[in-house]
């Protein structure tokens, strides 16, 4: 027995002689590993096998007439925690934690899965379209309004709403949040697929350009991008009202003799469509079978918008795609 542990005893002694008999037995119990000593003080190992849970609780000694104490509940993940066991994998005995252990023993824990069972799917209906289906090019699909009807093997089946897409083995196609545009998503159907299975929207995806164009100074004398390669109006639009699309320029001020000019079509080819009066700073993409002027031009298809304007005595000129669409 060391110095230290010599001055302890001799001090707890002074505190009670029953104090230094159980420091004693507990240096016995912990130092000493004979197997008989253990049985003549009575003392019981308990481990833990967690099976892949945290934490593992620690080696527990437990003293005659005490009982294990019971730790706190391991978790794993995707599983549920369903208690101690004395046997491993088959788990049909239960530890009771009101009883004192008579051999030193490990216990085990049981895990049940937490993860639903799949059912196979055997159909799947679009019941309700998203509830907005016309866009701008540039923004994010909003999925919201979307349900679908799953139907399953086992005759089941259940409505599911755009959110709940992933959590039932669905996908929309394009997803939620994509960026639209109007090249690869005009006119374009929205597929959910899952299982095998799959259906499209009754309405397809309607897109536009921005609500109006504004061309800066760079853009204009410089050559600089345009915001938008091709605008898209449609003669139908949202909820069949023709699309329109003004565009202006900043700063008109600095410029002279502005001019918009589209070429006519059809019987109106060669004739060319200016905006009125001349000079204004702004030109309205309408797609308007009944407009009075833009209809000279309102044929399926592409065409140019050209703007020019005046700088010190220098003209510019831009051509401005355009696409209309049924």
């Amino acid at each position: 027995m060391n110095n230290k542990l010599f001055r302890n005893l001799i001090s707890q002694r002074r505190k009670g002689a029953e104090v230094v008999v159980i420091l004693l037995i507990s240096l016995l119990v912990t130092s000493c590993p004979n197997p008989f000593m253990k049985e003549i003080l009575g003392v019981k190992e308990v481990y833990f096998e967690t099976n892949g849970g945290k934490p593992v609780p620690s080696k527990q000694n437990v003293w005659r007439d005490e009982l294990v104490k019971q730790p706190n509940n391991p978790t794993k993940a995707d599983y549920n925690f369903a208690g101690w066991y004395t046997d491993n994998n088959i788990f049909e005995n239960p530890w009771d934690f009101n009883v004192e252990p008579t051999v030193d023993m490990t216990l085990y824990a049981r895990w049940v899965s937490n993860l639903v069972p799949s059912i196979p799917i055997s159909g799947i209906t679009i019941l309700t379209d998203p509830t907005k289906m016309d866009y701008v090019h540039g923004e994010a699909l909003n999925l919201a309004g979307l349900t679908v009807k799953v139907e399953y093997e086992d005759g089941s089946e259940k409505n599911v709403s755009f959110d709940q897409l992933a959590s039932n083995g669905l996908t929309a196609t394009p997803a939620n949040g994509t960026i639209l545009s109007i090249a690869a998503h005009n006119g374009l159907e929205i597929l959910v697929s899952g299982g095998g299975f799959s259906d499209t929207t009754t309405g397809t995806l309607i897109m536009s350009i921005v609500t109006n164009v504004t061309l800066s100074f760079e853009q204009i004398t410089e050559g600089a991008p345009l915001p938008v390669d091709n605008i898209t109006i449609s003669r139908t639009g949202a909820n069949g009202v023709p699309q329109q699309v003004p565009i202006s320029i900043t700063n008109p001020s600095l410029y002279s003799n502005i001019k918009w000019e589209v070429d006519g079509v059809g019987t109106y080819a060669g004739q060319i469509v200016r905006e009125d009066p001349i000079g204004s700073s702004s030109f309205t993409l309408n797609a308007n079978l009944s407009a009075p002027e833009h209809v000279k031009y309102n044929t399926l298809g592409g065409h140019t918008l050209r703007l020019f304007v005046e700088l010190n005595g220098v003209e510019y000129m831009r051509n401005i795609n355009f696409t209309i669409v049924e």
